[in-house]
């Protein structure tokens, strides 16, 4: 009777790794549009982007066909997002980003954001499609602007240096569609732009 408990105690043990085995993934690379929601300058929906890509991810099926798993990955975010006036953002008192108005022949004057985060979620997985929902806090380690010509470069500050996001995938085969949304707003209270918030919708690849 024990060695019948312990023989079954061991194929329990051993279904059970095999439906927590980890799969080391490398995630999945986003190409988007931009859309800052909230008060903001006016801003050029149709240029501004999203680009995304998971340098390093791990997958945890949860049960024994995979069809539900835990997901996380590294991953760098990087924001474009085009001015439709013809201004850009300067550092003005204190450090706080204040509007400048640019005459002349100005092109693709905008602002840019770069950002370290952990995509963390699940996802079902009946068959080849996917359904993902995850959350990523990140860091924001860079935020300037650029525009031209000539060509000209500024750093600014006061910008919220934490992210947090929210983001949905549907896939078919490692090819989709995401949505995701910035809980966090762009900059720090008290700032212009600290109801402003990023929604991004694209097209995803191998997640």
């Amino acid at each position: 009777m024990k060695r019948t408990i312990l023989v079954l105690a061991v194929l329990l043990l051993s279904f059970s790794a095999r439906a927590q085995r980890p799969n080391w993934n490398g995630g999945g690379i986003y190409l988007g549009d931009s859309i800052v929601l909230g008060n903001f300058y006016d801003m050029n929906a149709g240029k501004s982007s999203h680009f995304a890509i998971d340098g390093f991810g791990v997958i945890v099926p949860l049960t024994p066909s995979g069809i539900i798993d835990f997901r996380a990955n590294i991953r760098y975010t990087y924001d474009n997002l085009f001015f439709k006036d013809k201004m850009t953002l300067v550092s003005g008192v204190n450090g706080v980003p204040s509007p400048l108005p640019l005459s002349g022949d100005i092109k693709k004057s905008k602002l840019r954001f770069h950002t370290v985060s952990v995509p963390v979620g699940f996802a079902i997985n009946p068959g080849k499609v996917s359904l993902g929902a995850l959350i990523a806090p990140g860091y924001v380690f860079d935020v300037s602007t650029k525009y031209k010509a000539p060509k000209t470069k500024g750093d600014l500050s006061h910008f919220n240096k934490f992210s947090l996001r929210i983001e949905g995938v549907f896939s078919y085969d490692g090819y989709g569609v995401y949505i995701g949304y910035g809980l966090k707003p762009l900059f720090e209270e008290g700032i212009y732009g600290d109801d402003a918030r990023i929604l991004n919708v694209g097209v995803v690849l191998g997640f």
